[in-house]
Order: C-alpha cells, then structure tokens, then sequence
C-alpha cells in the first residue's frame, strides 16, 4: 500500500546519492521489516550490473549501466545494500542483499541495522 513520501527519509536518501555514504537503517515494508544501509543509487546500480556480468546475463547488466548514467530524482526509492528481511528470528538472505523499494511503500523506519542475538532481536 503507498504513502505519501516520508521527507525526512527522501531527504537522506538524497543526501546519501550526493555523498556516496552509506547509513544503517530499518524500514518496514507492507509489515515486513528490512534492515540494512542506504547506498548510494550509482553504487546500487554499479553492484547489480556486476552482478549480472556473465556471458549468459550481460544482456541484463547492461540495462543497470544505462540507469547509471540517467539522473533523475532518486529519493523516488531506497537503494539498499546488505538489506535483509527479518521473519520471525530469521533473516534472509544471510548474506544480504540489494534491495530496491519505493519510498512511498515505506510505511516506517529508524537509524541503524536490526540483528539477531540469541534470544531477540536487537538494535
């Protein structure tokens, strides 16, 4: 379900695009949690594209290089890196990953990275 913007966060999140710095956050997401850092949309693009870079999905990574080189106002979405969703005690994927939501999904949020700890979750 969309929201208005939150302006703080599309504020930060312009902020971080203009400084290349990464900044710990927890959002939520039609009721699911996600923690991780905002990065910096050219470096969420620059990622993926790497990602892609196989003879079978270059094709794909290219679509990520065009983006790169297109500016636009890019507090329309939290580009996130390491992002995982927490279900339950469980987070997934373990390793993290790079997430892409729109900021008028985004139905609340704080400063810093959940984890888990034996026995709960913690900031």
């Amino acid at each position: 379900m969309a929201h208005k913007p939150d302006d703080l966060l599309s504020r930060l999140i312009k902020d971080v695009d203009e400084t290349g710095a990464f900044l710990p956050i927890t959002i939520i997401v039609n009721g699911l949690l996600i923690t991780g850092e905002v990065a910096p949309r050219k470096a969420w693009l620059k990622h993926n594209a790497e990602q892609l870079e196989t003879p079978t999905m270059n094709r794909f990574a290219r679509a990520f290089e065009r983006e790169h080189d297109h500016v636009a106002p890019e507090e329309q979405h939290i580009h996130m890196s390491g992002a995982k969703a927490i279900y339950g005690q469980t987070m997934l994927p373990n390793s993290g990953g790079a997430f892409r939501v729109p900021v008028s999904e985004v139905s609340g949020w704080t400063l810093g990275e959940m984890r888990t700890v034996e026995g709960g979750m913690h900031k």
